[in-house]
C-alpha cells in the first residue's frame, strides 16, 4: 500500500480517468479506498477529451490544492496510455523532496521483461475450434449492428482473428448480452469471403 513517501502522507490524488477500468487498477495499486476522492479536478469525464491536455489541467489544479491545503501532504497525479502499457507519475508537495528519494531507481524494465510470458503466434487463416479471447462489436451511424471482430485463441495456444457478420444475431447477441460475457465461449471458425475468417458461437 503507497500510504506516504518519505514518512509524508499521500492527502491528494489525481487518477486518469479515460475508462473505468484504469481507476479500478490504479486504486488496488494504490490501496486506495473506494470512498476515497480520486480527482482534485472533477475527472477527464467533465473535461472534454483525451486530447484536450487534460492531466497539464490536473497538475495545475494541484499545485492551487496544495497551496491551499498549506500542509505536509503530497499530491500524486497518475496517467496512462496505450492499452494501459504507458505509466506516468507525478508526485508534487510544497517541500522538496529527500535526495535519496530522487536517487532511487525507478527503471523496472528488466524485471518486466523476465516476468512477461512470450506472446502468441498469431495465425492468418485458421479453422475449427476457437476460444473467445476478447471481441468489439461495431455499429454504423444509424445505430444498427455492422459487424463484430474477434480475437480468438486457437486449441494450440495461437491466435487469429475473426469476423461475425450483422446477420449472425445469435453470436452478436451473446456478445452484447449485459448479464454475462462471452470472453471465454468456444464456438466454430470458418472460412470467409475477402480472407475475414468467420466466427460462429
Amino acid at each position: 500500500m503507497l500510504e506516504a513517501v518519505d514518512g509524508v502522507g499521500l492527502g491528494l490524488l489525481e487518477i486518469y480517468t479515460c475508462f473505468p477500468v484504469v481507476p479500478k487498477m490504479a486504486r488496488r495499486a494504490l490501496g486506495v479506498s473506494d470512498a476515497a476522492p480520486i480527482s482534485v479536478t472533477g475527472g477527464l469525464t467533465f473535461h472534454g477529451a483525451p486530447f484536450n491536455s487534460f492531466m497539464a489541467h490536473a497538475a495545475a489544479t494541484m499545485v492551487r490544492r496544495l497551496r491551499e491545503e498549506n500542509g505536509t501532504a503530497l499530491g500524486l497525479l497518475y496517467g496512462q496510455g496505450g492499452h494501459l502499457t504507458a505509466h506516468h507519475g507525478l508526485l508534487m508537495g510544497r517541500t522538496p523532496a529527500a535526495v535519496d528519494t530522487m536517487r532511487r531507481p525507478s527503471d523496472v524494465n528488466a524485471v518486466a521483461t523476465a516476468n512477461r510470458p512470450p506472446s502468441p503466434v498469431v495465425i492468418e487463416e485458421a479453422a475449427g475450434p476457437a476460444r473467445l479471447a476478447t471481441f468489439t462489436v461495431l455499429f454504423d451511424l444509424d445505430g444498427s449492428v455492422a459487424k463484430g471482430t474477434a480475437v480468438l485463441q486457437l486449441p494450440d495456444g495461437s491466435r487469429t482473428l475473426g469476423t461475425i457478420p450483422a446477420e449472425d444475431t445469435a453470436t452478436l447477441g451473446l456478445l452484447m448480452a449485459n448479464d454475462t460475457t462471452a470472453v471465454g465461449h468456444k464456438g466454430q471458425l470458418i472460412p470467409g469471403s475477402q480472407g475475414l475468417n468467420r466466427w460462429i458461437a
